[in-house]
């Protein structure tokens, strides 16, 4: 279809307007580089109670080994924290970085929104805005 040159440059001008409108509009998500600093800031439930997430050193030393080891396999018993110590390891690599995406498997659709339940109140606990929420999808503004 033929156009004239003004009208390309107005067009040109538009997406630039639209593209500039965007940029003041996003939102930069601030995370601590250091995972123990992250966590720190999160509140939990754990006893009956709202405490600070505070990790333990076994729990530190999983961090940094999942860190070295990306294909880490975790056998645990239950009650540690080691659950809510992976999905925040991931949210903080996911508020991080915009490209980084994560994925737990889990036995029954149950224990999937359990965990995105989890992550959904780390996320809130931590300033990290949603920009899509669904019940078995969970994705930051930045990405």
């Amino acid at each position: 279809m033929p156009t004239s040159l003004r009208s390309f440059s107005d067009r040109i001008e538009k997406l630039r307007t639209k593209k500039e409108q965007k940029k003041q509009t996003e939102k930069v998500l601030i995370v601590p580089d250091r995972f123990e600093d992250f966590c720190s800031g999160i509140q939990m439930r754990s006893g009956g109670k709202i405490l600070p997430f505070d990790l333990y050193l076994y729990q530190v030393l999983l961090a940094r080994i999942i860190e070295m080891h990306p294909s880490t396999t975790v056998v645990k018993t239950r009650q540690l924290g080691t659950t809510q110590l992976v999905i925040a390891l991931l949210l903080q690599k996911a508020a991080k970085n915009p490209a980084f995406a994560a994925s737990c498997f889990m036995r029954n659709d149950d224990d999937a929104k359990a965990i995105n339940s989890r992550i959904r109140w780390l996320a809130e606990q931590a300033n990290l805005d949603r920009d899509r929420e669904e019940s078995k999808l969970i994705r930051l503004i930045n990405g």
